[in-house]
């Protein structure tokens, strides 16, 4: 089964009314969108299509200087952090990071969304979701958190897990009520992220979610993990109970598909 790459992911969730509202503005990569994006948000982000795992996300901003600030890692992980006076200096910057021609077909441009606590901590959501005796069921969730930095939310680049309550009720300060209630809107969301994209390849059974929440409170779906999506963050958190969920849904769609 082949991966849909992160502008394909684009293309199908713009076409999406619920997921759509939920989606940072995303194009394909050119100078002039480029150009477009910085001078309408505050930061953006320069990823390739086809890469995971936070390798290759660039994040360029503007500091107090009024220069481009450039944050985030290299395809091969190394990180970055560059500043630069002009755009034409930003595009050279890119062309040594990714040490291959930019073009359009290889790498998006996309809305930065500001996911932090009050704290100062870069935020996010994992949500897995699995197909289970025929409908999406919600496997579980966890909070991510992350030192500033470029804002890239990633296990791989030095993210911690933490229950999903502990990141609402004492990192973001909602109270019960709320958290319930962002919690479930989460699930209604990432339910209809399996929908879309099971549509047309059954043999797609489980995603792994990537969200994050702005400070309205408001949830993004930042990308959409089809082709086995790891659960080992899951096995970090102290109560291993939605870990052993995960486990135990894989079991019962075993279970029926060899019944």
């Amino acid at each position: 089964m082949e991966n849909i790459n992160k502008w394909g992911q684009t293309l199908k969730i713009k076409q999406n009314p619920i997921l759509s509202q939920h989606y940072p503005e995303t194009v394909l990569y050119s100078s002039d969108n480029l150009h477009d994006f910085l001078n309408r948000y505050t930061f953006i982000y320069v990823k390739p299509v086809s890469n995971c795992k936070g390798r290759g996300v660039v994040q360029i901003g503007t500091n107090s200087n009024g220069r481009y600030t450039i944050k985030g890692y290299t395809i091969t992980g190394s990180k970055i952090d560059r500043e630069t006076n002009s755009l034409e200096a930003v595009i050279k910057v890119l062309h040594s990071i990714y040490r291959r021609t930019l073009n359009s077909k290889r790498y998006i441009i996309q809305q930065g969304i500001s996911s932090v606590t009050p704290d100062g901590l870069a935020l996010g959501v994992r949500a897995h979701i699995q197909y289970v005796q025929g409908k999406w069921v919600l496997g579980g969730m966890l909070g991510k958190l992350a030192n500033i930095d470029s804002g890239i939310v990633n296990r791989n680049r030095g993210a911690w897990a933490l229950p999903i309550s502990q990141l609402l009720l004492e990192h973001l300060k909602m109270d019960q009520k709320q958290a319930q209630k962002l919690e479930r809107e989460i699930e209604r969301v990432c339910i209809e992220a399996g929908k879309v994209f099971c549509d047309e390849n059954r043999r797609i059974v489980e995603c792994g979610i990537d969200i994050g929440i702005d400070q309205l409170g408001k949830i993004w779906v930042f990308e959409v993990n089809m082709i086995g999506p790891s659960i080992e963050f899951f096995s970090y958190l102290k109560d291993k109970s939605i870990y052993n969920q995960i486990l135990a849904n894989r079991r019962k769609r075993r279970f029926k598909a060899n019944g």
